[in-house]
């Protein structure tokens, strides 16, 4: 039996069912088998509809009472809360500024142990900072973790830490500093013999190009010589220009009675001697117009003889100089050197 009382009647035609059809293979293949499995069918069927139909009749009553507890609970529930949620706020109100000021708290803790651990990093970081600088820096250096008052930065709980990490970094500060001194010695050292070996060589190769220079001129010197006379004369041929104007008649006369005497010697085994003495003539004749402008005779004289004593120095080229020295210009006044050059380039 069921405990539904109301399902007793269909639990007593569902135990005759079970024995009237469990197992049974009807012959469906044949009208009658077909029938007959048709009626079993039926009978279980209306059997079930008949339960359902049962269900739902017990059940209804059940249903509304289900609903209606439902509804009861819901408004029982608004009013609860309504009476709660004041209260609930209040409680969560308070329980997140808690939680914000337990979150400010650890802000504020973890910023102080972040700057602390930053002024740790400080001093530890400096003989990083300091590895491969002069030692005037890492002297800088070294001065101010020296004098970095650890007990006035604020360390608390990582005073002791702070200590250490100070004693530390100032035994490897002057470590450092050492090696970097002794290597600025031997750089210094090595700079200094390099810069004399450099000074020597340079002082070497100024002496080669001294002497180099020395023989380039002196080959110039050699080389340009015989023709500096001549240059300077030509640059001072200029400035009697007006003097020896006045003079032109006197020495193509003076140029005339030389090439005159010359017809006479040409001959002569003497020559040399007679083209001095025609020379000296014919500067006489010059000489005798511009004496009283010209002081420098007598020296002019002397070494135009000393130049002319020469074969070289023919009559006939000595009575054309003549000649044409009334028509150009001749520094009467000038050196006596240039004056001679300048006779010799006319002879020439």
């Amino acid at each position: 039996m069921t405990e539904i009382i109301e399902y007793n009647k269909t639990e007593s035609a569902l135990a005759e069912l079970r024995q009237s059809y469990a197992g049974v293979q009807f012959e469906v293949t044949n009208p009658q088998g077909m029938q007959a499995a048709k009626v079993a069918r039926n009978t279980i069927r209306t059997i079930r509809t008949d339960l359902e139909k049962m269900r739902k009749q017990i059940k209804a009553p059940a249903l509304e009472r289900s609903r209606l507890i439902d509804a009861e609970a819901a408004r029982i529930t608004a009013e609860l809360v309504a009476l709660e949620k004041p209260i609930e706020e209040q409680i969560k109100a308070e329980e997140r500024r808690e939680q914000e000021e337990r979150e400010a708290k650890e802000r504020a803790h973890k910023a102080r142990i972040d700057a602390i651990k930053a002024k740790l990093d400080f001093i530890a970081g400096s003989v990083g900072k300091a590895f491969g600088k002069p030692s005037l820096e890492i002297s800088a250096i070294l001065a101010g973790i020296i004098s970095y008052d650890v007990k006035a930065k604020g360390f608390d709980e990582f005073q002791e830490e702070a200590e250490k990490a100070k004693a530390n970094a100032i035994a490897d500060l002057k470590i450092l500093l050492a090696v970097a001194e002794a290597m600025e010695r031997q750089q210094a050292a090595q700079q200094e013999m390099e810069a004399q070996q450099e000074m020597e060589a340079k002082q070497k190769e100024l002496e080669e190009r001294e002497k180099a220079l020395r023989q380039q001129e002196e080959a110039l010197k050699q080389q340009t010589e015989p023709h500096i006379h001549t240059l300077t004369t030509e640059l001072h041929v200029h400035n009697i220009e007006q003097h020896l104007q006045n003079l032109q008649p006197e020495f193509a006369e003076a140029g005339e009675m030389v090439e005159a005497d010359f017809a006479e010697v040409e001959e002569s085994s003497h020559k040399q001697e007679a083209c001095i003495q025609i020379g000296r003539k014919g500067l006489d004749l010059i000489y005798d117009k511009v004496r009283e402008e010209a002081p420098q005779k007598l020296e002019i004289e002397r070494k135009a003889l000393e130049r002319f004593n020469g074969p070289q120095m023919c009559v006939l080229r000595m009575g054309k100089f003549i000649q044409k020295i009334g028509t150009e210009q001749i520094d009467h006044t000038s050196d006596p050197d240039k004056v001679i050059y300048t006779v010799e380039i006319y002879l020439q």
